[in-house]
């Protein structure tokens, strides 16, 4: 091959597998984004042509909002506790499942990874019916072990309303960091594992000093 065609076959390749890609996300999120930075320094009332800057005047007044710092509050305590659960439950599920510890663990896997599928707002309506105070099952199954004291409207409650619902996203997510985990654990080296297990390490011992270290990566992965 000519060194005029190479030049141009990856000149082809440049373009179009990089640069169009590029440049579609520029125009689809990056200018969204400019753009609505520029709008958080004006005042606009969303119709009129006439945008006046007036330069971090709106950050201070959102600073002094007590709404706006009570949603920020519960969006941190969302962020923290929503990729605790998940996390924690995505990487025991793993290690159990990669231990053995369940039968039929391919089978057991899928139901977990199934909601990934799920639309949210199919998942909305499902934990709906379930938590509904008159006839969800959470209610009725409290009815029938006679623990009356702890049924509530869970997503009405100011109380358990949040956290309620960072358990149904953990729900919804758990699959992801499940398969991510997973796949992490099928890198390693078995004879490893073999290795400790002649020297009498126990399932948690390997868990926490050969799993956990070589999931290290992963866990970032996940986490971001």
């Amino acid at each position: 091959m000519r060194f005029s065609e190479l030049v141009r076959k990856h000149t082809f390749i440049l373009v179009f597998g990089l640069l169009a890609p590029l440049a579609v996300f520029a125009i689809s999120a990056g200018y969204p984004i400019l753009y609505n930075l520029f709008l958080s320094f004006s005042k606009w009332n969303g119709l009129s042509p006439n945008i006046r800057l007036i330069g971090f005047r709106n950050y201070v007044e959102l600073a002094r909002d007590p709404v706006f710092i009570f949603s920020l509050v519960n969006t941190l305590k969302w962020t923290v506790l929503s990729l605790s659960v998940s996390l924690s439950l995505g990487l025991s599920l793993s290690i159990v499942f990669y231990l053995g510890k369940v039968y039929l663990p391919t089978f057991f896997r899928s139901l977990i990874v199934l909601p990934v599928t799920m639309s949210m707002v199919a998942t909305g309506i499902m934990f709906s019916l379930i938590l509904s105070p008159d006839f969800g099952l959470l209610d009725q199954g409290l009815r029938l072990l006679h623990l009356t004291q702890l049924i509530r409207p869970w997503l009405g409650d100011y109380h358990t309303a949040l956290y309620v619902l960072i358990v149904v996203g953990a729900w919804g997510y758990a699959g992801v960091p499940l398969m991510l985990f997973h796949a992490g654990l099928c890198e390693l080296d078995s004879d490893l594992l073999d290795a400790a297990r002649l020297d009498g390490a126990s399932d948690f011992q390997l868990a926490r000093h050969i799993m956990l270290p070589a999931l290290k990566p992963v866990v970032v992965i996940v986490a971001i």
